[in-house]
């Protein structure tokens, strides 16, 4: 009787112990899921961020007067929204376990202090906030990354195409861009457009012809929403050939004026912009300027109906008189009558 009770009790011991066994394991084997963040930094507090590459290109990006430029590239204005995106994703990086963290991984990786893909620092003045290594990557948008003074090398969602090293990576590609409710006016070699009510039109319009209101509001946007690829500097290089430009445009706004100069480099692709209000020369790619080569006035208009009806159907009265004057024995001299 007592060797069945222990032999019970050991069972019932046993059991528990399985039970306690299997819930721990259980524990370790649910997922982890991080929730400190990895850097702690407000981005609304950084007025400065560099960006540097594995070779030697860097970039430098800083706040002034609220928005941000490149201080180093014309202290052109970077596109704000690219810059907030880059914050706002470093902010959201969570910590996780680490991968490795050793000093022969952080090489591997390629988050050493001098082995790496990107090393991205962001400041509060002279204060340093955040100090980032970017490495290899373990699969697609994600990154090993290494905060500076940490051994801990962690996988986490992010993509070095979002880190350009050069200028042309953050630049202000719209920094040209109009809001077309506002030109009043635009002024092209062969044809003008003026504002009428909500619209603009051909100014000389005639009265046998109907403006094509879509090829003409593709015009217009072609104009207002006009891209850069980069700035070219202040000097005016005779090999920019801004003497022969291939076409020049004017728009007229509420309260200024702006007259753009595009001319094009010997065997290139792209074309050399200047406009009145800037003391620039951009590089604009030639698929955009194409489309306002191509545009002339034939391609913004068309015949009335009732005007194309008269043309097409010009001779049938002719015909018709011929052909009574056939059936009533009378002949007409002459020779036919031809059309012009």
């Amino acid at each position: 009787m007592k060797k069945t009770i222990i032999l019970l009790t050991l069972l019932l011991v046993a059991q528990v112990g399985l039970g306690i066994a299997l819930n721990m394991n259980r524990q370790q084997m649910a997922p982890f899921r991080p929730t400190a963040p990895l850097l702690a930094f407000k981005p609304g507090a950084v007025d400065s961020i560099t960006i540097t590459g594995a070779g030697e290109a860097a970039v430098r990006l800083v706040k002034k007067n609220g928005r941000w430029i490149l201080p180093d590239y014309y202290e052109f204005p970077a596109d704000q929204k690219a810059v907030t995106k880059l914050l706002d994703t470093l902010a959201g990086l969570k910590e996780g376990w680490p991968v490795a963290t050793t000093t022969g991984a952080a090489t591997r990786f390629k988050v050493a202090k001098n082995e790496f893909e990107r090393h991205i620092v962001l400041r509060h003045g002279k204060q340093v906030v955040a100090d980032l290594y970017v490495g290899t990557s373990p699969g697609f948008r994600k990154v090993h990354v290494r905060v500076a003074g940490s051994n801990d090398i962690l996988a986490v969602r992010f993509s070095t195409y979002d880190a350009g090293t050069g200028a042309r990576d953050w630049l202000d590609r719209r920094y040209l861009a109009l809001d077309e409710k506002k030109i009043k006016k635009i002024v092209l070699p062969q044809y003008t457009l003026v504002r009428k009510g909500d619209s603009l039109v051909l100014a000389d319009l005639g009265k046998d012809e109907k403006m094509k209101q879509q090829a003409v509001s593709s015009l217009v946007s072609r104009i207002a929403d006009l891209g850069i690829e980069g700035v070219l500097g202040k000097e005016n290089k005779p090999e920019y050939h801004q003497d022969k430009p291939k076409l020049t445009c004017t728009v007229e706004l509420p309260n200024r004026k702006r007259v753009y100069t595009f001319s094009r480099p010997e065997k290139k692709e792209w074309y050399v912009l200047k406009t009145s209000d800037s003391d620039l020369y951009f590089k604009v790619p030639g698929w955009q300027l194409t489309p306002l080569l191509d545009t002339k006035r034939e391609l913004l208009v068309e015949k009335k109906k009732e005007d194309l009806k008269k043309e097409q159907g010009g001779g049938k009265p002719a015909a018709a008189a011929a052909g009574a004057a056939g059936g009533s024995g009378k002949s007409t001299a002459g020779p036919p009558a031809t059309t012009r």
